[in-house]
């Protein structure tokens, strides 16, 4: 009687803990259907950052972006050609489909290691893909200029504008800089960075040139009356055999236009203003079918800007520095975690 009872005890205490384990299973699936944890686990297979989860989806955006510019990489160091086995071809140790993953991998590593800071601060919930998902569907799109832009491009600029953010606070953060770093930076770089360029007003001919040895006279006479004093409207009408004839006044350094001289050939005409001492003639300039001229009227030396000026420019450029440095090293101390299978199966789309 005992035995029976005792063997019928245990035969329902199974069945019971069969039934717990049974319904236990079935309630950890449908929990994870209804959370979206079974997507989610199949979806992060790719690689972990310390402890957060990418997705292939995430890093393809920075792999197929890293194309054209490992195309070119490999066409200035190998002539290599763009064909169909291009991407799996091997060139002298390279092969450019591995080269390109380790591109995407340098770039998506920084971007987390800045999300990362940005958790820290408070600007984020959290470093993962939903996670800044999540915050590009809260945030205006047009607060960060993202208005009918692909995904990837979406997601650089929202990131980019979080990156200024996250810099704000680490610069307010950080540990002051003090008097003597300041003034010691200032000291050592005040020629190269904080010294204006000299002041120059330069008169500037040009014509169309049919007969060089002709006009070579005529140029000489035009010049020289310039520099006596003689005015542009003055010499204008006296000049007109010089074809298309123009005589502008430029002016160079602190009262200098910013659009003004913008354009290539500004840019090498004012190189070659810098050149002339005052009173200098340039030599003859041809650009295109004219040939320029030109006269240092005035040149006065560019002074260096004061400390008091600067020293707000040189703290931020400063802080800017620790703070790229810190993220270097945050991408150093990074745990990164790589699923070979679904490594080794990423192509170049």
């Amino acid at each position: 009687m005992g035995k029976r009872w005792l063997e019928r005890n245990m035969r329902n205490r199974i069945i019971i803990i069969l039934l717990v384990v049974i319904i236990g299973i079935g309630l950890y699936y449908t929990m994870n259907k209804l959370t979206g944890r079974d997507n989610i686990d199949r979806e992060f297979d790719l690689l972990k950052i310390d402890d957060v989860s990418i997705p292939e989806e995430e890093f393809q955006w920075f792999l197929q972006d890293e194309k054209a510019g490992t195309a070119s990489y490999f066409y200035q160091k190998y002539g290599a050609e763009y064909t169909d086995q291009f991407w799996e071809a091997a060139y002298g140790d390279e092969v450019p489909i591995e080269v390109a993953k380790l591109r995407a991998l340098e770039r998506l590593l920084k971007v987390k290691i800045e999300q990362a800071l940005a958790v820290d601060y408070r600007l984020l919930k959290g470093s993962s893909t939903a996670d800044v998902a999540a915050a590009m569907e809260v945030a205006e799109k047009s607060s960060y200029g993202a208005a009918n832009l692909e995904p990837f491009q979406e997601y650089m600029l929202f990131h980019q504008r979080l990156v200024l953010d996250v810099k704000q606070q680490y610069k307010m953060k950080a540990k002051a800089i003090s008097e003597q770093e300041l003034m010691e930076f200032y000291t050592e770089n005040k020629e190269q960075l904080f010294t204006l360029p000299d002041d120059l007003l330069v008169k500037q001919i040009s014509w169309i040139s049919n007969e060089p040895d002709e006009e070579r006279p005529i140029v000489q006479q035009l010049v020289e009356e310039l520099q006596n004093g003689i005015t542009v409207e003055q010499v204008l009408p006296k000049y007109q055999q010089l074809n298309a004839l123009q005589i502008q006044e430029k002016q160079f350094g602190a009262n200098e236009s910013k659009d003004e001289n913008s354009s290539s050939m500004e840019v090498m005409l004012k190189d070659e203003a810098y050149r002339l001492g005052l009173n200098e003639i340039s030599d003859w300039i041809p650009v295109g079918n004219r040939n320029y001229v030109l006269i240092c009227m005035k040149r006065n030396e560019g002074h260096v800007i004061d400390f008091s000026e600067v020293s707000l420019l040189i703290e931020d450029a400063l802080l800017e520095e620790q703070y790229e440095q810190f993220i270097k090293e945050g991408t150093k101390r990074a745990n990164v975690s790589i699923k070979e299978t679904g490594w080794n199966s990423l192509e170049m789309h």
